[in-house]
């Protein structure tokens, strides 16, 4: 996905002389990408691949983990979010009529609307905020303190829903695309190349549903730590949807290489 990045930054810059908006928050994206897989490798320093029984064995290796986890968890969200707001973006110049550039502008919105409320869900989810990675705040078993925190019940529940506008944001950018370039004054061979790059959102799709599946069972399991298949598959949703928003923006790079190739 870093790389994917960087050259559509190359393309845009060096051989078509235009950063847009897309672009930026692409970049941020991106950047909140290589932070995210930052946080899975100070998670492993700190016990992610052992039993959950082995983390609360120490009390500072798991405050570490579980600060880390809450770190991890914002940044994957918004990451997630700024593919999409960046895919927007993009069809934006696209569209032909008021009313579908209304439609995305409008999405933009929603989008950001989300992802400001599940942000706060995630930062808020304790008063106080800190109980959240130090369970020493928390009432007994976990701790000695009287902070108060989501259930899981509620936990999941807002989890689900911030999955279900995933997935239904994710279903309609993999598809708004096709009509939009179907009307294009380009070649159909170009048309079908296009609608099949970006219908690679698709994969994005179908890991915001393995997610989903995952985040219904993971707060049950007593051994997440061991596997974190919900994070993974979190992480797997951002790069896929970093890379297919990103491919097409190379179309001029493959063009000049395919140029280069026949031209030997």
């Amino acid at each position: 996905a870093l790389l994917i990045v960087i050259l559509r930054c190359y393309v845009r810059i060096t051989m078509l002389r235009v950063f847009g908006k897309d672009d930026y928050v692409m970049v941020v994206s991106t950047m909140f990408a290589a932070a995210t897989f930052v946080c899975f490798i100070i998670e492993t320093h700190n016990g992610l691949g052992n039993h959950l029984m082995v983390l609360l064995m120490d009390a500072n290796m798991y405050k570490s983990f579980a600060k880390t986890l809450y770190v991890h968890s914002l940044m994957v969200m918004v990451g997630i979010s700024c593919v999409k707001i960046s895919i927007a973006f993009s069809l934006l110049r696209l569209s032909a009529t008021k009313r579908q550039t209304r439609f995305l502008q409008c999405a933009i919105i929603f989008i950001i609307s989300i992802t400001l409320v599940c942000a706060g869900t995630l930062i808020f989810q304790c008063f106080p905020v800190e109980a959240a990675w130090d369970s020493s705040l928390r009432p007994a078993p976990l701790g000695t303190g009287s902070a108060h925190c989501f259930n899981n019940t509620t936990f999941r529940n807002l989890g689900l829903m911030n999955s279900l506008f995933n997935i239904i944001t994710d279903v309609l950018f993999a598809t708004l695309p096709i009509p939009l370039i179907w009307k294009l004054q380009i070649n159909m061979r170009t048309k079908i190349s296009l609608v099949v790059v970006l219908s690679l959102g698709w994969f994005a799709c179908a890991a915001a549903i393995v997610k989903a599946a995952q985040q219904y069972t993971v707060l049950d399991d007593p051994d997440w730590t061991v596997h974190d298949s919900f994070n993974v598959w979190n992480y797997i949703e951002l790069t896929v949807g970093i890379i297919a928003a990103s491919l097409p923006a190379l179309k001029p790079l493959f063009h000049w290489a395919l140029n280069t190739v026949s031209a030997l």
